[in-house]
């Protein structure tokens, strides 16, 4: 512990405002600490959960640990009609999710969930490592661990009947057990061997349910079962689903439905066309949902639909990005450019909002920085947009350097996806920042299914021209206003975001990039399950070796190590240890080619980093390195004396890059 909290201590000298985060003078806004201090409601799908006598809503806080390297989750209880939130439980930490075994270092969904009566909150907490399911009561805050099981919880819902239906995953025994048998004995690479995920073998993910009565008890309950007992309960829910006699396409038109009186209504028209998700039903019977419209889809709306009347009303509420639930009125985690997620209230009939819970009230102590959004329509009238965060101490006339971060940027432009660069922290130290919202072909997707979708995209070079068409148009458009330094721009990316990155370096040189994902490569096939290389083999002779057309060009044109001669721009590598092998051939050829380069690998890290002192940690890094190559400001490191003195060894040593002034 001695040895872990010096470490913070270096780290945060880093990144405070005591430290070398800001340039000399005034803090103009957020730090990387300020932003890793944030308290985040809820995980990636909102999760929500309201009471059945509609007075409190449940949801977890989190707020990073840098002490312990790990995340701290408490269950707050929110009173509906007013008054102060409370915790009542312990979460425990960090729960990675993990698909069939395999982990993208993104937390697991925990929704909590109410008992029929209200009184109590079932939820997963993490204990030693483990996770367990756990209750509270709301009233004495009395909070237990409701009964031992063998495996880890994955899923929780309560029966109207007040038994608990639990899914989790293989006995640990089991799975402690096998991981001993392969170190001693070795395995065979058989389907669950994907080396580009891991050296090891994937843990089998099949999952099993229970349900747990009051007193603890445990009944295991088949897949069949199950599939009743979770019918049974949604009978009533509304549902968004394809209208009956749809095309077989990726995005066929769909319907809102509900069951009442033994009869199906349904509402396709209107209102209730388009983009709708997550029906929800209001205590009244009406049935609400998620409407987007507008550019690109996104302007966001509540429609609100009378099934037995027909009638319909709609709730905008301007750009916001919402999770929600419904009861007398709609419960929502809301979150927009500048202000982290809060939990609102909507009243349907107005459309009024009222703040239940802001969870971050300090954040209004930094000046709110001037975010402009740029739209841009492409020859085939394919919509995509970009956020324009604008520097500290802006001044008209002058050209600032501009750092691209991608690929979604809706909700709250924290550090592009997977978080890897502080949008904010960087405008604090006078850098643009344009946050890219990749651009999806929206009307194709609902012309084809999802294979031909898959086929056209990759073999016709069509979503790489869309994305390349609507980036260098934004970066035009800054050019052509006097707002950016065309040779002070820096580009990022993480996941699909990689993809443009990596292909965006091939046609032209920027002052600096970082890369979070590995690229494209022949080896991504072998390092593949068989389970993806057979799902992939639908698609004719797909293989890297093939001489076959058309993947034979396809592979030559997305092989990026082998167009590595074409990259001059000094590229940082923050890759996470479970894709380190797919990034290792085109980082030893920049390296052999003297391209200004340097690669930091994050253990125990997958598709995005989870720990938050390796966020943070990659965050200074690719900040330090941005500084460095368009700004010519060192940044020292006290945990690395010689990085420096590297990096100036790079700058010598490229055979045309500079420092910018």
């Amino acid at each position: 512990m001695v040895r872990r909290l010096v470490l913070v201590a270096a780290l945060l000298a880093c990144v405070s405002p005591a430290g070398h985060a800001h340039p000399p003078g005034r803090v103009a806004g957020p730090t990387i600490e300020d932003l890793i201090g944030l308290v985040d409601l809820g995980t990636v799908h909102g999760e929500l959960a309201l009471s059945p006598d509609g007075a409190s809503i449940a949801v977890f806080e989190r707020r990073a640990n840098l002490a312990r390297n790990d995340y701290d989750y408490t269950l707050v209880i929110v009173p509906t009609r007013g008054g102060q939130p409370r915790p009542i439980a312990d979460g425990g930490g960090f729960i990675r999710h993990a698909s069939d075994g395999r982990r993208t270092g993104g937390p697991a969904d925990r929704t909590p969930v109410w008992s029929p009566d209200s009184e109590w909150v079932a939820f997963i907490a993490e204990r030693e490592g483990r996770a367990e399911v756990w209750r509270a009561h709301i009233d004495s805050g009395r909070a237990e661990q409701l009964t031992p099981l063998d495996g880890d919880v994955t899923n929780l819902k309560w029966l109207s009947d007040g038994r608990l239906l639990v899914d989790m995953g293989p006995p640990r025994a089991a799975l402690a057990h096998e991981e001993e048998q392969d170190a001693d004995f070795g395995y065979r690479a058989d389907d669950r061997f994907s080396p580009i995920f891991s050296l090891n073998r994937m843990p089998r993910g099949d999952v099993r349910s229970v349900v747990v009565d009051a007193s603890g008890g445990v009944e295991a309950v088949d897949a069949t079962v199950r599939a009743a007992l979770v019918a049974t309960e949604n009978a009533l829910l509304p549902v968004i689903a394809p209208q009956p006699g749809a095309p077989a396409v990726q995005a066929p038109p769909r319907e809102v439905r509900v069951n009442r009186d033994g009869q199906t209504l349904r509402c396709s028209t209107g209102l209730c066309e388009g983009d709708i998700r997550s029906p929800m039903l209001l205590a009244n019977g009406d049935v609400a949902f998620l409407r987007f419209s507008g550019f690109a889809r996104t302007e966001t709306g509540i429609v609100i639909w009378t099934p037995e009347t027909g009638a319909l009303r709609h709730l905008p509420l301007d750009q916001d990005r919402l999770a929600c639930v419904a009861g007398r009125e709609i419960y929502c985690l809301r979150e927009s450019t500048w202000r982290p997620r809060e939990l609102i209230a909507v009243d349907p009939s107005t459309g009024a909002r009222r703040v239940l819970y802001n969870a971050n009230p300090s954040w209004s102590r930094f000046p709110r920085p001037r975010v402009e959004r740029i739209d841009f329509t492409d020859q085939r009238g394919l919509e995509s947009y970009a956020h324009l965060v604008y520097p500290a101490g802006y001044r008209r006339g002058r050209r600032y350097p501009l750092v691209i971060v991608q690929y979604r940027s809706h909700g709250f432009l924290r550090g592009g996806t997977g978080g890897d660069y502080p949008i904010y922290p960087y405008a604090a130290r006078g850098y643009f920042v344009l946050s890219v919202e990749r651009p999806d072909d929206l009307v194709r997707q609902t012309q084809v299914d999802a294979d031909t979708y898959f086929v056209e995209q990759n073999l016709s070079d069509e979503e790489d021209r869309m994305k390349r068409e609507a980036l260098d148009a934004f970066l035009s458009g800054l050019e052509r206003r006097g707002l950016i330094d065309p040779q002070r721009i820096a580009i990022t990316g993480l996941s699909d975001g990689s993809e443009t990155l990596y292909r965006a370096l091939l046609r032209r040189h920027f002052a600096a990039a970082i890369v979070s994902t590995h690229p494209s490569e022949r080896s991504a096939w072998w390092l593949q399950s068989e389970t993806l290389r057979a799902y992939l083999r639908r698609y004719g002779d797909i293989v890297p070796w093939t001489q076959s057309e058309p993947w034979r060009s396809w592979w030559s044109a997305n092989a990026i190590s082998e167009q590595s001669s074409a990259i001059d721009t000094p590229l940082l590598f923050n890759i996470g240890h479970s894709e380190a092998m797919g990034a290792m051939e085109l980082y030893v050829r920049l390296r052999e080619q003297r391209t200004p380069t340097e690669m930091y690998l994050y253990p125990d890290a997958y598709h995005l980093k989870w720990r938050p002192l390796q966020v943070v940690a990659s965050q200074e890094r690719g900040m330090a390195w941005i500084d460095f190559w368009l700004r010519g400001v060192e940044v020292e490191d006290p945990r690395d004396g010689e990085r420096i003195a590297r990096w100036r060894a790079l700058r010598q040593a490229a055979p045309t890059a500079e420092a910018a002034p």
